[in-house]
């Protein structure tokens, strides 16, 4: 509102309660024209003037127009300020001027009402001459663009869309400023200075006073450092639409300070770069109705600072148009790091180029009308310069699209495409934290995260915005210029507030049986609790529980825990379903929530039914019948003999879906007591289930012989060593034995006698046994056998010598017998022994063997009279028998199944001899009466 306005309202609003019905109200008086104030005061035609004091509230640069020294000035708003230019009187030749000189008024007006004025306010002084300022600006100029183009390159070192768009501008830039054509800068400069000097010094005048050479000397200086430093960064980005941070940030931060070259504050003019620009293409420019030549120029050098300052800032990131938290969990146990991320969306800025885009906005830097009120020549000139920049740029953006087809880019240089960038980030340097909850959560010193208080419990809310000023950038600056922008350009926007719940951590722990029978019903237990900062657990009340079934059924399926932290359930398995699944979630404190998934399979109820008898003959195949039923499907049914005791004519079988029966035959061996059939099966469904099942069969109970042998020898012998040769020479060897294996009984008797004279010896032997065996068969089986013995044997040798010699007498019988116990019971023994007789005899007895089952060995053993071992082995019980005298004279017991062997020994012996040990000479004899019966009961 109009400082002027203000006393108005307050006047009216004195007067409204004093007014009568029928009075008139007077008519308020304009404001009386502001005092102006102008800075510089002194200045050649060119020079940017600042002017202040008017009220310009509500008024645009359209509403109002400026006079200096009585002319024209264009002007330009700058906040509450004005930004106008020094005029030029023009000649009447095209592009002469005769410029305004001395102290001068300034006027300005709003709406053709005088708003500000200032008297004597300005004075100017002669344009300076200048000549090549001219070309210095184009070449400087054409240097910006060239650095532009190293910058670019650095920034995108990958092909990408932006990277064709921006090169495609900048090589169209640089044919301006570079190319020997109609309408670039350097031929229209030659063509002034050849038809036109004293215009071209003219324009090189204004350009020294205005200071738009000294400008674009500093750009391009500080063109090159940018392009250096970029280069020197090596930036390598892969794509640009996805960045680090600092790559994102850097090309926002280089967008506000190539925008502040041509719409902000530079050094100490207090002139921008589009205002220099335009205000002194408007000076050049204004007058009569043609536009003379230096016109032209001004109409490129505003096409070139069109292209940089509104076009090439259209292919890079402007504004933030999201920046937010992203938090893993909105949930931390105090003193603890809630796990969070930054992340930054930005977009470009883009405006429209086309032909009479550029046309338009020519003619208004220019002070020109866009209502086609400009000569048409100048209107064909701007059309062509644009037609032949757009056409560059055209054919640029199409060499580089072909070379890089896979970008599939959109060579329409009418618009610049909408573009987005993202990035992650991660730098303090970059971004601020902060909080509105200090006393809950607050930001972590140096680094972008935030720790919830130790103390702390509830809800923290925590934000976080772009850092902003001088450090936030690595940009080279240029001369005079402070960055107070922020880390990604001038949008300082803060996140969304993001809560985070801070106490201690919910733990489920739920627990269920990994399978579940068909129709069955499994227990799910539930407990629940909290984890404080130190891990240690806490099982707490009232938490709520909530169960999903897939494939079955919970009941109850909700609840809280108890004062233990317990919930308990039952899971029941739907009809038909193969498994189970339940997810448990528990809700606590703040809406934390914690889920568990269990699962059961379906124990698939498999049985197996066998048929076989218990008792088997040796070599007779039986019949074995086997039934498996199951809930799934039934496979790998496998028939497992144990020991190979025998043989089987099926070993597996594959059955339908619910199982199923077949039938075999198994054949024991002959040399077996038992076999021990096991079939196992495995479903094929659900959990897997595996049964088995097994029988076992034995041999009826019986005892057989397997073998018996016996044999009698009876021996007398006499030799001695010759002493010439110490051969041996043998006087008498009569041996005469008889074995035999058989099952029968029988009796033997052998003899032997001999005598002799050797060496002056005299000697003779003789010796006599008898043996009997007999066995006794109850049927088929074996109970018993018995044995008989008696010998004798006599030997004498006299006038024996100091050589070699021998002479010996021997006889005895032998009796080895083989049984074996079948079936499961054991056979009851009796072992007797009688041995009377004299001499040198040798008598024993013995019973050994295994059993089937344990293969324990078994040993019962005495010889004359006395145990063969005092160790003596036993199996079961058996009893010793002894005579009166303590002679050890048979045992009773019983024998387990097994196999067992039945010997029993007599015999006597003598001997005369020069080995030390035996007599060396004499008569001496023996004899044996000897009786030893096995007696077996049967397996009882």
């Amino acid at each position: 509102m109009s400082r002027h306005i203000i006393p108005l309202i307050i006047l009216t609003l004195i007067a409204l309660p004093l007014g009568c019905s029928d009075s008139t109200a007077p008519t308020p008086l304009p404001p009386a024209p502001a005092v102006l104030a102008v800075s510089p005061a002194t200045g050649a035609p060119g020079t940017a003037v600042r002017i202040a004091g008017a009220d310009l509230e509500g008024l645009a640069a359209a509403d109002l127009s400026l006079s200096i020294g009585g002319q024209p000035a264009l002007l330009r708003l700058q906040g509450t300020d004005i930004i106008a230019a020094i005029p030029m009187v023009l000649g009447t030749a095209a592009g002469s001027a005769t410029p305004l000189t001395g102290t001068v008024d300034i006027e300005l007006m709003a709406n053709d009402r005088l708003i500000g004025e200032a008297a004597a306010a300005l004075t100017i002084t002669a344009p300076p001459a200048a000549p090549g300022a001219a070309t210095s600006v184009s070449d400087d100029l054409g240097m910006v663009v060239a650095n532009l183009d190293r910058f670019v390159s650095a920034l995108e070192a990958e092909p990408s869309p932006e990277a064709g768009y921006l090169s495609s501008w900048l090589g169209a830039l640089k044919e301006i400023f570079t190319a020997d054509h109609t309408y670039s800068l350097p031929t229209l400069l030659s063509d002034l200075g050849n038809t036109d000097p004293e215009a071209l010094a003219t324009i090189e005048s204004v350009f020294a006073s205005s200071g738009l050479q000294d400008q674009t000397q500093r750009l391009a200086a500080y063109s090159a450092t940018l392009a250096d430093e970029a280069e020197a960064l090596a930036l390598n980005a892969e794509k640009t639409t996805n960045l680090l941070d600092y790559q994102l940030a850097l090309r926002m931060q280089f967008y506000v300070v190539l925008r502040d070259f041509g719409a902000d504050v530079i050094a100490d003019t207090n002139q921008t770069w589009s205002n220099t620009v335009g205000l002194v293409g408007g000076v050049i420019g204004i007058g009569g109705v043609s536009i003379p030549a230096a016109g032209f120029i001004s109409a490129v050098l505003s096409l070139a600072d069109f292209a940089i300052n509104k076009v090439a800032l259209g292919y890079f990131p402007a504004h933030i148009t999201s920046f937010e938290i992203a938090l893993a969990n909105p949930l931390v146990v105090p003193g603890d790091v809630p796990q969070t991320e930054l992340w930054l969306d930005a977009s470009n800025q883009p405006v429209a180029i086309g032909v009479q885009d550029f046309i338009d906005l020519l003619l208004l830097g220019l002070g020109q009308a866009t209502d086609g009120s400009a000569p048409q020549t100048f209107r064909d000139f701007l059309t062509n310069t644009a037609d032949w920049y757009l056409g560059i740029v055209r054919t640029l953006m199409g060499a580089y699209s072909n070379a890089h087809p896979e970008l599939n880019m959109d060579i329409d240089v009418g618009s610049i495409p909408p573009m987005t960038w993202r990035t992650q980030v991660t730098s303090d340097r970059f971004a601020a934290l902060s909080t509105l909850t200090p006393d809950i959560i607050n930001p972590v010193d140096n680094i972008l995260a935030w720790r919830a208080e130790m103390d702390a419990s509830g809800e923290g809310r925590i934000f976080a915005r772009p850092a902003s000023g001088p450090a936030v950038t690595s940009l080279p600056m240029p001369p005079g210029y402070v960055y107070n922008a922020g880390a990604f350009g001038d949008d300082i926007v803060s996140t969304p507030t993001v809560s985070v719940f801070v106490g201690n951590q919910l733990v489920l722990d739920a627990s269920m049986s990994s399978s579940i029978s068909a129709g069955g019903t499994n227990g799910l237990g539930v407990r629940a609790g909290y984890r404080d900062a130190l891990g240690n657990v806490t099982w707490a009340e009232g938490i709520q529980i909530q169960c999903d079934a897939d494939g079955g059924t919970v009941d109850p399926v909700n609840g809280v825990t108890d004062t233990d932290g317990r919930f308990d359930t039952f899971v029941m398995l739907d009809d038909g379903s193969s498994s189970v699944t339940v997810t448990v979630t528990a809700t606590g404190d703040f809406g934390m929530q914690q889920t568990q998934s269990l699962t059961a399979n379906r124990n698939d109820e498999l049985t197996i039914d066998l048929s076989f008898p218990t008792t088997i003959e040796p070599g007779v195949p039986t019949s074995l019948n086997v039934t498996v039923t199951s809930t799934g499907s039934v496979d790998d049914i496998e028939l497992d003999i144990d020991g190979g005791c025998a043989y089987i004519e099926v070993d597996s079988a594959t059955l339908g879906a619910s199982g199923g029966s077949f039938q075999t035959n198994v054949t024991l061996e002959e040399d077996c007591n038992s076999v021990f059939i096991e079939v196992s099966a495995y479903s094929g469904d659900g959990d897997k289930a595996f049964a088995s099942a097994s029988v076992e069969a034995t041999r009826p109970n019986a005892v057989n012989i397997v073998e018996r042998s016996s044999w009698v020898d009876a021996q007398t012998a006499f030799y001695y060593g010759d002493p010439v040769d110490d051969e041996t020479r043998w006087e008498f060897n009569q041996s005469n034995n008889h074995g035999v294996t058989h099952f029968g009984d029988f009796e033997f008797v052998r003899t032997a006698n001999g005598s002799g004279t050797a060496e002056g010896m005299d000697g003779s032997g003789s010796c006599f046994v008898r043996g009997t065996s007999n066995i006794t068969l109850s049927g088929q089986e074996f109970s018993g056998a018995s044995y008989s013995a008696e010998g004798e044997g006599s030997a004498s040798l006299s006038n024996p010598h100091s050589g070699r010699y021998g002479l010996s007498a021997s006889s005895g019988n032998h009796l080895d017998l083989e049984f074996v116990v079948w079936g499961t019971e054991p056979a009851s023994f009796t072992i007797s022994h009688v041995t009377p007789g004299g001499g040198f005899i040798e008598t024993w007895v013995e019973l050994d063997g295994e059993s089937f089952d344990e293969e324990e060995e078994i040993e019962i053993c005495f010889e004359n009279g006395a145990p063969c071992d005092p160790t003596n082995k036993k199996q079961g019980p058996v009893k010793l028998l002894y005579d009166a005298a303590g002679r050890l004279i048979g045992a009773t017991g019983t024998l387990p199944p097994g196999e067992y062997t039945f010997e029993v020994h007599a015999g006597g012996y003598l001997r005369f001899s020069d080995s030390s040990g035996y007599p060396s000479q004499g008569s001496s004899s023996y004899d044996f009466s000897a009786t030893a019966s096995l007696s077996i009961s049967g397996a009882k």
